[in-house]
């Protein structure tokens, strides 16, 4: 996709804003507010950094391309390693980012690093603006910037807005079963986590519209060939189709589709009922294990420094 020309950078060079984004990955690692505002804060410095980076060379007549999501993702990765705890290699006499660390902050970064490719793309509909601070409402810059300073008046900030009908030209206001469609909004409005990853799917995946063009296009299950499947054709368990199965659970919640899930567990459907008690079940035993893991995992380190600090002290020893 072709960059966004009218897109301003608050800073003026990759260097300033990568370590713009340094500063912003911290709040985020550490969960000290409210996380989707923190995922703006932090799109927006990764916006400038897009569009720093993707300048053309001097008398490059092509034409500025966005970089991939994976190559802006790997970029966060990259800068948050200076932020989380570091692991030291005994025998190596070495330290480096704690991988495990660095993956609790995978999921804010693949939305920050959407949200700002969406915002640096053309024609999304995703625009900066400005809003009260305790507040969501748009605010133009006309009234949120002071004319006689030209600086941001002291109750508003920066956010991230989308324009709903650049991504779904139709709107569903009636329920999933029975839509009841009207035009989209047009004018800048703040978005969830779930529009956001929609909206990046349609304008950078070129993924369908549903038929009446308020949502994302979905395959029905009962086609051939979108058949989930949990078993191997010999027997043997498919860990790719559960995959799928807890993708498509994780979607339905996202999506707020509570017939999928407790409402259903109401019913007299045995079968949805003992389904979901699998799914808490494993959920606890899932973290039991987790936990027991990260603590045979610890005892193990401890063990191999020790080892290694006793091999040294007989080495020197024997010299």
């Amino acid at each position: 996709m072709n960059i966004n020309d009218k897109f301003k950078t608050s800073v003026n060079s990759t260097k300033e804003a990568e370590a713009n984004i340094i500063e912003l990955l911290k709040p985020v690692y550490e969960n000290e507010k409210a996380k989707v505002k923190l995922i703006n804060e932090l799109a927006l410095g990764v916006a400038d950094w897009i569009i720093l980076a993707s300048q053309p060379k001097k008398n490059d007549l092509v034409l500025k391309q966005l970089p991939t999501l994976d190559q802006v993702k790997d970029k966060l990765k990259q800068l948050a390693k200076s932020i989380v705890p570091t692991i030291k290699d005994v025998e190596k006499g070495t330290t480096k980012a704690d991988e495990k660390e660095i993956s609790r902050l995978s999921g804010s970064i693949s939305d920050a690093s959407k949200t700002a490719l969406l915002l640096t793309g053309e024609n999304t509909g995703f625009v900066i603006g400005y809003r009260l601070a305790d507040g969501t409402a748009y605010v133009d810059e006309n009234k949120a910037i002071d004319k006689r300073t030209g600086k941001l008046k002291n109750q508003f900030v920066k956010d991230i807005f989308a324009e709903p009908i650049k991504t779904f030209p139709k709107q569903n206001i009636g329920t999933a079963k029975e839509p009841k469609v009207r035009d989209n909004f047009s004018e800048p409005d703040s978005f969830n986590n779930v529009f956001m990853r929609k909206a990046f799917e349609v304008h950078f995946e070129n993924k369908a519209l549903n038929e009446k063009e308020y949502d994302v296009h979905v395959e029905p299950r009962e086609k051939e060939g979108h058949q989930y499947s949990i078993s191997n054709a010999d027997g043997t368990t498919s860990f790719k189709g559960i995959k799928a199965v807890l993708e498509a659970l994780i979607q339905k919640m996202e999506d707020g589709d509570l017939e999928a899930l407790g409402v259903k567990a109401q019913t007299n459907d045995n079968g949805a009922k003992h389904c979901l008690e699998a799914f808490k079940k494993f959920n606890t035993v899932y973290n039991n294990k987790i936990k027991e893991f990260e603590l045979a995992n610890k005892q193990a380190e401890e063990q191999e420094k020790l080892e290694a600090e006793a091999k040294r002290a007989n080495i020197k020893k024997a010299s």
